[in-house]
């Protein structure tokens, strides 16, 4: 099982004693207002089937799914998700995720937890690039990408998501280990 660690956080596999803190943040207007189409009032049987269908991609190496643990803090157990939603070994490639709960955006953590996430995908599963594939209206993520990391738009996807009676565009942002070697250190 794959356990990552930072200076404040600990990113390790989903358990079920998780389910809780997942579907309170899952269920979190706020915190899901740019990924509408992932936000409703998620029941705890509805987060466990995801949490089981996630560790199943842990097994069979197609997902690496990780939940984000706040060490300093023991009332706030879970307070994001992270990890590879994808994985091909045979292309070395994979598409990254992170939520983390509204209160603890702009705090550094979203930082603290990619550079594990990079780290671990380039280093030790050994990918040669990385996705993160985003929406158009999540201006949060794409400014972090952009500002933060230095990446461009790699593909953008007209009308790909619908969610109520809207569509949306996916931007597609791609990082390469190479890219990751030169910043990660003027990240530190």
């Amino acid at each position: 099982m794959v356990q990552l660690e930072t200076k404040r956080l600990i990113l390790r596999w989903p358990i079920e004693e998780d389910d809780p803190f997942i579907q309170r943040i899952f269920s979190d207007e706020e915190t899901m207002r740019d990924l509408q189409f992932l936000y409703k009032k998620w029941t705890l049987e509805g987060i466990k089937e995801r949490r089981l269908r996630q560790t199943a991609g842990h097994v069979t190496g197609e997902t690496c799914i990780l939940h984000i643990v706040h060490k300093e803090d023991p009332s706030l157990p879970v307070i994001g998700t992270t990890g590879l939603i994808r994985i091909d070994k045979e292309k070395k490639d994979g598409s990254v995720s992170i939520l983390l709960e509204k209160k603890f955006w702009r705090k550094g953590m979203g930082l603290e937890v990619l550079k594990a996430v990079l780290d671990y995908s380039f280093f030790v599963l050994n990918l040669e690039s990385l996705l993160f594939e985003t929406l158009e209206i999540n201006q949060n993520m794409r400014g972090f990408l952009e500002n933060v990391y230095g990446l461009t738009v790699h593909k953008i996807v007209k009308d790909a998501i619908i969610y109520g009676m809207k569509f949306d565009s996916q931007y597609i942002y791609m990082i390469t280990k190479n890219q990751w070697k030169k910043l990660k250190n003027k990240l530190s």
